[in-house]
């Protein structure tokens, strides 16, 4: 028996039959997937609360339509354009229940290219993509969306309190004006979820606020190596309530900058009220870049900048950034800091009557150079984590003050900013083609003295301008026995070559081990550790019986014929020398014997005569040199012996006239002698 079941919805042919199941699969969507190609179909999948995500298969025009949203849904555009017909009023997609996600990716308001002939078919939604309708607990996130209006309109409107909007993916919006362009957003909770990019331009011509949060505090967050990049012509934040927040994760960035011509109305601040206590934390290696065109005016105002982080604060027809406002900014070891504006306050640019707080430096920051109007070389170092004090009287700093010269610059500066300043460590390396930091040095003790010590090549890299620094060879004991100076000039990032000298003085024969480290000279010619990872060196010291010199040969020349036998002495050039090289530890006890080969039917024979007065005996097999223990401080040994001694010539009677040449050749052979032999 044979069942079949043709399932409409998934698209799957099912076979069941007694020897198992097959399953057939057709080119369509998962049950949960809606395609839509008009808005009567896009309006039906939106009302069916099985139906979690819609593809659009082609761009839709809402007209004047309106869209009720009942449950979670995913609005996949497939990167289809959706552009509005109607009215300014037209709602479009709006959310119609609580506690429910509207999540568009994907997808396009409006055309780019259809900005600057202000028409209604772009996106002039006057609620934005998803409006609340007066519903709570709702997400509006986006993901790779794009938002082109220059009529009238604004993307957002969830004004409710516990309402937000996600950023993920790439996003751009550009609002490019008109006589019924609103903000950029009613809300007041914003996450720009890790790794997004989101771009806004905002030349939107009136309201007060980039964000209206009227009776909400707001919640800006940028998480871990988000991009948020923001030019508007409002003011920021328009708000009443009196705590906004904003959060910069580790690595992101957020950059809000005002544009010179500004809406009607605004106050070319970063928040319109003067009365609020904004807070802002900026994570580590974070760059937060803030400009407004005048003053600003706070309550009070707390800034946190994390380890590594860069901070920008300019007012560009302002005075200073802050405006007088009172409040706390906290250095935790940043990478930099900048205030900038007209300059003519007591404080200078920066504006704050309050207080700026550094906390404990963590290596490699050793402190902040103090610097003024782009200008080198600094005005100050803050070495120590004392607080600056700044109110109507100017600067001062807890501990070492300012001096008074110093205070007048701070006044008078049009910028000030403050830079770590750290001591990268120095990288040490036996080699320059990758990191090698440990080495071992073979070397023989006749070597070594002969050298007045081992030179060592070793490699330095330090990216940190005009340091002096100590390269410090150092024994087993750690005490110091060879020390080397260099300057890192403009910052040496490519390996240096550097050599020192291993001195010979305290090396004996087996393994002795040594370290090279760095150490930055001070001013004062103290010294102290730049945290480098030392090189490590075995040095093994050897010796060795060697032959060093012995003739290159034995000459005889213009000889006259004798009846008779006779010794012949060599040429009166013809010396011969020999020297043996022992760095053996003491005693040393070697002999050096010959051995002749070659043409034994030769009419002469090779002999030795160790002395004028000696007998002569035959050169193979004899020992012509020996030492049984010498000083022990001896290693060279050398010996010569002229013309009449050494190697002589015993001819036969009636040598035939002719050339005699290698026909003979003596083998020199080193022996080693045991010490217990007499």
């Amino acid at each position: 028996m044979k069942v079949i079941d043709f399932n409409l919805k998934t698209g799957f042919l099912l076979l069941l039959c007694f020897i198992g199941v097959q399953l057939v699969s057709f080119d369509s969507v998962a049950a949960d997937v809606k395609e839509v190609t008009s808005n009567s179909e896009y309006r039906s999948a939106l009302a069916d609360p099985k139906v979690t995500e819609i593809q659009l298969k082609n761009d839709l025009n809402y007209g004047s339509e309106s869209f009720p949203v009942n449950h979670s849904v995913v609005i996949n555009g497939m990167g289809h354009t959706v552009l509005y017909n109607g009215t300014l009023q037209t709602q479009g997609v709006y959310f119609n229940a609580n506690d429910i996600e509207i999540y568009y990716k994907n997808i396009n308001f409006g055309r780019e290219s259809n900005l600057g002939l202000q028409i209604l078919n772009n996106a002039n939604n006057f609620y934005g993509i998803a409006p609340q309708n007066g519903k709570k607990g709702l997400t509006l996130q986006v993901e790779n969306v794009g938002y082109y209006s220059d009529l009238g309109a604004q993307p957002f409107y969830l004004p409710a309190a516990d309402n937000q909007i996600i950023f993920s993916g790439t996003n751009n919006f550009k609002m490019m004006g008109g006589l019924n362009s609103q903000e950029f957003a009613e809300a007041s909770t914003f996450i720009f979820k890790a790794n997004s990019q989101t771009t806004v331009v905002d030349q939107n011509n009136t309201n007060l606020g980039f964000i209206w949060a009227q009776n909400v505090a707001l919640n800006f967050n940028v998480e871990a190596n988000a991009k948020v990049n923001i030019t508007t012509k409002h003011d920021f934040l328009y708000s009443t309530e009196i705590a906004p927040m904003f959060n910069l994760g580790a690595g992101a960035q957020l950059d809000i900058q005002q544009a010179d011509s500004l809406a009607s109305g605004t106050m070319g601040r970063l928040i319109y009220q003067g009365n609020l206590k904004p807070q802002i934390q900026v994570g580590p290696s974070a760059n937060i870049s803030l400009q407004t065109k005048n003053e600003n005016k706070f309550s009070n105002i707390q800034v946190n900048l994390g380890s590594g982080s860069s901070s920008s604060f300019n007012t560009k027809q302002g005075t200073n950034f802050f405006g007088g406002s009172s409040g706390n900014i906290k250095l935790d070891n940043i990478q930099d800091v900048t205030w900038s504006g007209q300059g003519g306050s007591s404080t200078g640019p920066i504006g704050l009557v309050g207080g700026i707080d550094f906390t404990d430096f963590v290596s490699p920051l050793e402190g902040y150079g103090v610097y003024l109007n782009q200008t080198k070389p600094a005005l100050t170092k803050q070495t120590t984590n004392d607080s600056w004090i700044l109110n109507a009287s100017g600067f001062s700093r807890n501990g070492t003050d300012f001096s008074t010269d110093q205070k007048n610059a701070l006044r008078a500066a049009k910028e000030i900013k403050l830079v770590g300043e750290k001591n990268q460590p120095t990288q040490l390396s036996w080699s320059n083609q990758a990191v090698q930091t440990t080495q071992t040095l073979d070397i023989d003790m006749y070597d070594l003295q002969q050298a007045d010590g081992q030179e060592l090549t070793f490699y330095w890299q330090d990216n940190d301008p005009n340091e002096p620094l100590a390269f410090q060879l150092l024994d087993a004991n750690h005490q110091i026995v060879q020390t080397s100076k260099v300057n890192t000039g403009a910052g040496a990032t490519t390996w240096q070559k550097q050599t020192m000298q291993l001195p010979k003085q305290g090396i004996d024969y087996g393994s002795q081990m040594y370290q090279i480290h760095v150490v930055r000279e001070n001013a004062d010619g103290s010294l102290n550790e730049v945290g480098a990872t030392n090189l490590q060196l075995q040095v093994n010291v050897t010796g060795s019986l060697r032959l060093i010199d012995v003739p290159a040969s034995f000459q005889w020349s213009q000889r006259t014929p004798k009846s008779k036998a006779q010794i012949l002495n060599r040429d009166t050039a013809n010396v011969a020398p020999f020297r043996v090289i022992d760095s053996r530890p003491a005693p040393h006890q070697w002999t050096l014997q010959a051995h002749v080969i070659g043409d034994v039917k030769a009419p002469f024979h090779l002999k030795w005569r160790q002395n004028t007065t000696d007998p002569v005996v035959d050169l193979d097999g004899q020992v012509i040199w020996q030492q049984r223990n010498p000083a022990q401080a001896q290693m060279d040994f050398q010996q010569t012996w002229d013309a009449k001694t050494g190697v002589v010539l015993e001819t036969e009677p009636y040598i035939p006239i002719g050339q005699y040449q290698n026909q003979q050749t003596v083998v020199w052979t080193l022996n080693t002698v045991n010490s217990d032999v007499p």
